[in-house]
């Protein structure tokens, strides 16, 4: 028995991919997601996307604690979600939690200007 297999579109890209937090990890997460992207015919989100996930990786491997990174790669209601997991635990000292967050915010510079340019 042959069960049929849709074929790529839009309202099937449901991805997620586990990296080692090394500093290969953004050049593959980039061509891995260009790839997914242009199979699933979202050639007009592909540049952007392709830019927010190297950040996203770059940022996440320089700031986690584990071994592996997280991302995942979905289309929801017309609109592409990347959801990016690091493992780095929240600091329970205020302070240090602040200060966390601060440098995680200027890490994610380009990703701001890029996610304000594109409309979300």
């Amino acid at each position: 028995m042959s069960v049929a297999t849709p074929s790529p579109s839009p309202e099937t890209l449901a991805y997620s991919l586990t990296l080692p937090a090394d500093l290969t990890s953004p050049r593959i997460a980039r061509a891995t997601t260009r790839a997914v992207l242009q199979l699933h015919r979202l050639e007009d989100v592909t540049d952007a996307a392709v830019q927010v996930v190297g950040e996203l990786t770059a940022c996440a491997c320089r700031f986690t604690s584990g071994a592996e990174v997280y991302l995942s790669l979905r289309c929801r209601e017309e609109a592409l979600r990347v959801i990016f997991y690091d493992g780095h635990p929240r600091h329970t000292h205020p302070r240090l939690a602040a200060a966390c967050d601060a440098r995680r915010r200027a890490a994610l510079r380009v990703l701001g200007c890029v996610v304000r340019a594109c409309e979300g």
